[in-house]
């Protein structure tokens, strides 16, 4: 028996289920078309199409092709697209009462015939976009965007009740040091000794923790600000279940490792931005700016994933170029681990969990 994949699908196919969609909606149209090139992703396929009799042909909807075989340590595998679709609808429901301040995509129709899904286009800018030079100087639209990125996460960690139990970070500090002597040291990425050191002494003391529906990639890439009001959250999957911080340091995490910081690691400035990034979102989360052990161990957790996949990726293009640009990456990431470091030392001398407020 052959173990071949089918063809993906063209875009021939993939205007045609569309159509087939939309006349099942009773959605009139003209010919569909392409309004830019189908954008190719690591976990996904994006293609964006216009309606060809209108003006200007400007972008109407969005199908997303997800490639469920996408694997990356820090990240769950993709899943169906039926499943994201189902989850899209899920979440339209849900942010209806704060729309449109806080929204998804309109979810369209799931195109059983090409594994994929179609949503509404939605004009934004990602939040990624706002983290530039300028922004060192002015921070205020991106530090409104992660406000309202805040305000996302806390109604849609309350889509379903909060769960809660007893959880020691310990567990959680040694898998860490697992992680850094499987995995780290044999890869030449030295975890600083101080960080190690921070680890070894965490606690076996139990906390009371919240158990939410994860967003599953809560980054500023995923966040589409519309002037200084409103935000759209993508890719949303709510297949796992865990504590906030898990989304919450995927967010700051994805922030802090943008090439702003990277080309600018220990400035007073940029230190001062990824302070008040934190600062920022933790309090429109919970309205309370502290951190706590769970968040900062899965910071920590996520900035060395990171730093692995980063470089496996740069051994992959070829150990040419492993040089400076080398340097330059495992510097900042040691640097940002000492800053967890630091902020876990504390946090575990005062713990204070984040709580969702009541919903936007």
């Amino acid at each position: 028996m052959s173990c071949a994949r089918s063809a993906p699908p063209g875009v021939e196919d993939i205007l045609r289920s569309l159509g087939e969609a939309l006349a099942a909606r009773g959605t009139s149209h003209g010919t569909l078309v392409l309004s830019c090139p189908p954008q190719l992703h690591a976990r996904s396929t994006i293609y964006f199409v216009a309606d060809g009799d209108e003006p200007g042909r400007a972008c109407r909807w969005v199908i997303k092709r997800p490639d469920e075989s996408a694997a990356q340590d820090d990240l769950a595998n993709p899943v169906r697209a039926e499943q994201q679709f189902e989850a899209l609808q899920v979440l339209a429901t849900h942010f209806a009462t704060v729309a449109p301040k806080l929204r998804v995509p309109r979810p369209v129709a799931y195109l059983s015939s090409v594994g994929a899904l179609a949503m509404e286009y939605v004009h934004g800018t990602g939040l990624d976009r706002l983290v530039r030079p300028a922004s060192l100087f002015r921070p205020q639209r991106l530090l409104r965007g992660i406000v309202l990125s805040g305000k996302f996460l806390r109604h849609l960690h309350a889509l379903e009740p909060q769960g809660s139990k007893m959880l020691s970070p310990h567990g959680l500090a040694y898998e860490l040091l697992a992680l850094a002597e499987a995995r780290m040291r044999p890869a030449g990425l030295v975890v600083p000794a101080v960080v190690l050191d921070v680890l070894q002494n965490v606690t076996a003391t139990e906390h009371a923790t919240a158990a939410v529906r994860l967003h599953g990639d809560f980054a500023p890439v995923n966040m589409l600000l519309d002037g200084r009001s409103s935000v759209t959250g993508l890719d949303v999957s709510l297949t796992d279940m865990g504590l906030p911080e898990d989304d919450l340091a995927r967010f700051l995490m994805m922030l802090v490792t943008e090439r702003l910081f990277l080309l600018s690691p220990d400035t007073a400035r940029a230190r001062a931005l990824r302070d008040t990034a934190q600062a920022t979102l933790l309090e429109a989360y919970a309205g309370d700016a502290r951190t706590s052990p769970f968040l900062e161990l899965h910071f920590i957790r996520q900035l060395c994933l990171r730093w692995l996949r980063k470089h496996t990726a740069r051994m992959a293009r070829g150990p040419s170029l492993s040089g400076l640009r080398k340097r330059v990456v495992d510097r900042y990431f040691q640097l940002l681990l000492r800053e967890r470091a630091d902020r876990l030392a504390e946090a575990t001398r005062v713990s204070v969990q984040p709580r969702p407020r009541a919903a936007a």
